[in-house]
C-alpha cells in the first residue's frame, strides 16, 4: 500500500484544536441506571453508571470500574465510550435506545503495524444486543446498512472546521476539507455504517 502524503499534508496535531467545538454535550441521564446488555453472541455485560464520567461494568471474564463517557445523541438513544485501565489499547462503544431496548457494541482494538498488514491499524467489531430486563425488545435489529450510499453531507464541527463527505459504497466515502487548516486536503477512506433505528445510522 502506498503511504505516500503531499509535502504540505496536516497532521492531527496540526488541525485538531478547537475541533471538538460544536459537540454535543455529556449527559449524567445514565447516572443511578444499572443495565444489563446481551450481545448477539451470547456475551452478557452488566453497567452500572455511578458517575457522570465513571461506570462498573462486569462480565464472565471479569469486572471493573473505568472512564466512560454518555452523550444523548437522540431521544432515548445514547452513545457510551468506555475505555479500560489495564487495556490502554481497546474501549467499547455502546450504542443504546432504553425504550426500544436495542444495544450496537462496538470494540475497537489498536493494532501493532505487523498484525495490521497494511489495513487501518484500528480494528472495529460490530455487534447487536438487547437490554435484558425482561421487556421485549421493539424496533429494527441494528445491522449493516447502505443507506449513505450516494448521499453527501457537511460536517461543521467548528467555525475552524468544515468537511464534506460523499458516501461512495458501503465500505468507502470521500472527503476533503472546505474551511480549516487541512483545506484543499482530501481522501478516500475505509468505512463502515449500520442502521441503529430508523433514521438513526451509525457511521
Amino acid at each position: 500500500m502506498n503511504q505516500t502524503r503531499p509535502a504540505d499534508w496536516k497532521q492531527f496535531d496540526d488541525f485538531a484544536a478547537g475541533i471538538a467545538t460544536n459537540r454535543l454535550p455529556t449527559t449524567g441521564a445514565l447516572n443511578g441506571k444499572l443495565l444489563k446488555i446481551r450481545l448477539d453472541t451470547g456475551r452478557e455485560m452488566t453497567l452500572n453508571f455511578a458517575a457522570v464520567d465513571s461506570v462498573s461494568w462486569t462480565q464472565e471474564t471479569g469486572s471493573g470500574t473505568d472512564w466512560c463517557e454518555v452523550i444523548e445523541v437522540a431521544s432515548d438513544t445514547f452513545f457510551i465510550d468506555v475505555t479500560f485501565a489495564d487495556r490502554t489499547a481497546e474501549d467499547e462503544i455502546f450504542i443504546i435506545n432504553t425504550e426500544t431496548r436495542r444495544v450496537l457494541s462496538i470494540t475497537e482494538r489498536v493494532r501493532s503495524s505487523e498484525e495490521a498488514a497494511g489495513e487501518p491499524r484500528v480494528a472495529q467489531n460490530y455487534v447487536a444486543g438487547i437490554i435484558d430486563d425482561g421487556v421485549a425488545p421493539a424496533g429494527i435489529v441494528p445491522a449493516p446498512s447502505r443507506d449513505m450510499v450516494g448521499l453527501t453531507a457537511h460536517y461543521d464541527y467548528s467555525p475552524n472546521h468544515l468537511y464534506e463527505h460523499i458516501y461512495l459504497s458501503s465500505k468507502r466515502y470521500a472527503w476533503q476539507n472546505l474551511i480549516g487548516v487541512q483545506r484543499g486536503h482530501g481522501d478516500v477512506d475505509l468505512a463502515t455504517t449500520f442502521k441503529f433505528a430508523e433514521h438513526i445510522l451509525v457511521f
